[in-house]
């Protein structure tokens, strides 16, 4: 009899245990809060000055993930005035050990292209993090103008490995004809550091 309570008992705290891992697992990769806030660039101060809590606008993105599975990116937020966009990439420390073999992440280059697939802005990494086997990077894109007509992807291209193949470049949406922006709500610390000289 004790050997099978024992056994019962052993039994309960693998279960339990399996399913504490998967837990942590999905709040990981679920996990949208590194580098969510706005990066206070120049054009975004600028445009805070001018405009205060009316200069950024922001819509959830059509994409939560690219069609091959390499990044996801969220938080983009947007500002007209100054033709300036923010988003959050995200990518997994497997990327570079199974995927793109011999790539130097500092030479990823993030792109967004229009639906035609013509580049409309090379992004620049304002801020990095890493955070579990994940890695973000907060990209600041200029010169973006949207119109009623405008489509967006978000391209990860990196010449190391040739990636991506001409004519096989993943689909990742930002921005499809006809989604409306939402006026951006800051917090407190983004103020802050929009107000800074």
């Amino acid at each position: 009899m004790k050997a099978g309570k024992i056994v019962k008992s052993v039994f309960i705290i693998l279960l339990l245990a399996f399913f504490a891992l998967i837990f942590v697992r999905i709040f990981m990769m679920e996990d949208k809060r590194t580098l969510k806030e706005i990066y206070p660039t120049d054009g975004a101060k600028a445009a805070y000055s001018q405009l205060s809590g009316d200069a950024f606008t922001y819509h959830k993105m059509f994409s939560e993930i690219s069609s091959d599975g390499y990044f996801s990116a969220y938080a983009m937020v947007y500002c007209e005035n100054e033709k300036e966009m923010q988003l959050t990439v995200k990518y997994n420390d497997s990327l570079l050990e199974k995927y793109l073999l011999g790539a130097d992440p500092e030479n990823f280059r993030w792109e967004l292209t229009d639906g035609d697939g013509n580049t409309v802005s090379v992004g620049r990494a304002a801020d990095t993090a890493e955070k579990y086997q994940y890695n973000y990077e907060r990209i600041v894109f200029e010169g973006v103008e949207i119109t009623d007509e405008t489509e967006l992807k978000l391209k990860l291209c990196c010449d190391d490995v040739d990636y991506p193949t001409e004519g096989k470049e993943p689909d990742f949406y930002v921005h499809t004809k006809g989604t409306d922006f939402e006026k951006y709500r800051l917090s407190s610390s983004e103020k802050e550091l929009l107000a800074e000289k």
